[in-house]
């Protein structure tokens, strides 16, 4: 962890942490998020990511993908027979997806494909590798525009649906965004506010709620995560929230104040540059 972070007004880190969060980013700034980085997904693609099943149209991508490698191998290999045989194959597999989604049916160029094989049966190696590197470009515009929604939609769980333990008894777990806004945050600041004001024992509980919070939203990251977390929540992290409690407890204001700046943009800020887009298209995708 960086030693030498730039110092920003902690009120900008609250911000960050409690006020502009996951499910809220997605409604309040929907238009923006979609006019700059989201291309709606259309309602025929659910059919091929079941729930809890295999991912149908990646699958024949990926035959898709394995005959055109072969392609471009053979022809590497200067081995024309083969090259066309597999080209065959590619251009199948290659018809057929294009009509699984009927509305990304302009990514797709076939008349390239079938200039691909004209070059192959004119024993044109160049021109083959001409035109096989243009249909590259339409394969990649379509990855660019569409494969970061796919994966927020189908891949990426939703924060939405992961219940947090709280510190309040009369509301022992409360959504991931509500967790955060109502427990989290205000103890992160209450630690600053209350040394200032002069409340030791407030600004004591702060603390103590705050670690406690942040040891369950760590538990759970368990939703989604199958190993242990090693960044936002790792050992290091830990080991300065809990100098952190002891500077509140021995009033200094300013080691607090310092740790509290660190702490917020290498875990809190750098977790939700990490987590947050992907939050904000499958927020926006379910409107």
């Amino acid at each position: 962890m960086r030693k030498d972070t730039i110092i920003i007004p902690v009120a900008v880190l609250i911000v960050a942490i409690g006020g502009i969060w996951f499910a809220e980013s997605g409604s309040k700034n929907g238009g923006d998020s979609q006019g700059m980085m989201l291309t709606p997904l259309p309602k025929s693609l659910d059919q091929y990511y079941p729930d809890g099943g295999s991912p149908i149209l990646l699958l024949k991508m990926l035959d898709m993908v394995d005959a055109f490698d072969d392609t471009t191998v053979n022809l590497q290999e200067n081995d024309l027979v083969n090259a066309k045989n597999s080209f065959n194959k590619f251009s199948g597999e290659y018809d057929n997806v294009s009509k699984m989604v009927p509305e990304w049916s302009g990514y797709f160029d076939k008349s390239l494909v079938a200039n691909i094989g004209s070059d192959i049966d004119n024993k044109n190696v160049p021109k083959a590798f001409d035109d096989i590197g243009k249909l590259g470009e339409t394969c990649d515009k379509c990855h660019r525009e569409i494969k970061p929604q796919v994966w927020a939609k189908y891949y990426w769980k939703d924060f939405g649906s992961i219940n947090v333990t709280t510190v309040n008894p009369n509301e022992p777990a409360a959504p991931w965004h509500d967790a955060m806004e109502k427990y989290l945050a205000p103890n992160f600041e209450g630690m600053i506010t209350n040394l200032n004001e002069g409340k030791q024992d407030a600004a004591n509980q702060s603390f103590e709620n705050f670690r406690t919070m942040l040891l369950n939203f760590k538990q759970a990251c368990s939703n989604c995560h199958t190993t242990e977390p090693k960044y936002f929540i790792s050992d290091d992290i830990m080991a300065m929230v809990n100098q952190t409690g002891d500077y509140v407890k021995s009033g200094n204001i300013t080691g607090v104040e310092q740790n509290v700046q660190i702490i917020g943009m290498e875990s809190c800020y750098k977790c939700h540059v990490l987590h947050q887009p992907a939050q904000m298209m499958k927020d926006i995708m379910k409107q």
